[in-house]
């Protein structure tokens, strides 16, 4: 995988974590709400496990 390909992967998921916590923002919190939550938090590990992988290719 090139650093290009990497660097627009993390950035497309950080784009859906902005979206989802923007949603999430504006929904009460609903059953829709919590599984939100869970996809953010998800979101969150997808996004430190991109960073590490970005360093690992890095170094």
């Amino acid at each position: 995988m090139s650093i290009k390909s990497i660097v627009t992967v993390v950035v497309v998921v950080m784009l859906i974590f902005l979206a989802v916590r923007l949603y999430n923002n504006s929904s009460h919190r609903t059953g829709l709400g919590r599984s939100l939550d869970k996809a953010t938090d998800n979101i969150q590990e997808g996004v430190k496990d991109a960073k590490r992988s970005v360093q690992d290719a890095l170094d």
